[in-house]
C-alpha cells in the first residue's frame, strides 16, 4: 500500500475519482502491477449521465500550503 500526506477536495466526484485512478495506476505499474482494467468503465458511465468530467487534464488543481 502506499499512503500520502494529502487531502484532496473537488467539487466534481468523477473528476476526483478519474485522478485517483491515474494516481494508482502510476503506483501499480511502478511497482510491477497491471494497471486497473479498462473494462470497468463506470467513470465514463457517470460522464455520460453529467455527473462529472474523465478529462484530468483539464483539473485546475492548486496547491494550498499548510
Amino acid at each position: 500500500t502506499a499512503s500520502e500526506p494529502i487531502v484532496w477536495l473537488s467539487t466534481d466526484p468523477v473528476m476526483m475519482d478519474a485522478l485517483m485512478r491515474a494516481r494508482i495506476d502510476r503506483l501499480r505499474k511502478r511497482n510491477g502491477f497491471e494497471p486497473i482494467s479498462e473494462e470497468i468503465r463506470t467513470l465514463e458511465f457517470a460522464e455520460t449521465l453529467g455527473v462529472g468530467s474523465t478529462q484530468i487534464k483539464k483539473a485546475k488543481i492548486i496547491d494550498v500550503d499548510s
